[in-house]
């Protein structure tokens, strides 16, 4: 699988471009222990392959998650604790948290009635398939009435209510490492 960038970048394959991104986050982080930063949060990434957006890419085989891009954000998830372990390790005074945002999308999508959600398959704002961004908002014609009861507003923004469940696991995830 290749990935085309723009502008300086060259073509990369997906494990090529994770590496990439992994090495500029080390970098980042680094940098801002560097400049004081001593406690400091890192999210992975969700379960991509479950978005309302990729959904619908995949309507041909039932419009269920499609796994080869899960298998992506799991692989980069692992590069990046890895990442993190070893900073960890090489800043002992930085105290650095993971935020497993991969594993809370999957439990919203495979547990959605333990949250109260009734719809983790399509977005609260208009087909909820395709839309996004400014086309989505409370005029917006068909918009769903209780958004609540989405995990999704569009077709790739969770909702308020999944925004706050998010939040206050990052929180606890903070409390038992010891970062607050």
């Amino acid at each position: 699988y290749y990935m085309l960038g723009t502008g300086r970048f060259a073509e990369y394959t997906v494990a090529e471009f994770s590496d990439f991104l992994v090495a500029g986050a080390r970098r980042f982080l680094s940098e801002i222990h560097r400049l004081g930063a001593r406690r400091v949060t890192f999210a992975g990434l969700a379960a991509i392959g479950c978005l309302p957006l990729e959904r619908a890419e995949n309507m041909i085989h039932g419009g269920g998650c499609i796994e080869e891009y899960n298998r992506v954000a799991r692989e980069y998830n692992a590069k990046v604790e890895a990442m993190l372990g070893g900073l960890r390790a090489e800043l002992p005074d930085l105290r650095l948290a993971y935020v497993p945002v991969y594993d809370t999308m999957l439990d919203l999508v495979t547990n959605p009635a333990k949250f109260g959600l009734e719809n983790v398959e399509e977005g609260c704002c208009a087909t909820g398939r395709f839309e996004m961004g400014f086309m989505c908002n409370d005029e917006a014609p068909m918009t769903c009435a209780d958004a609540d009861k989405f995990l999704f507003w569009d077709a790739f923004h969770p909702t308020q209510k999944v925004n706050r469940i998010m939040a206050n696991h990052t929180i606890d995830i903070c409390y038992q490492q010891g970062l607050l």
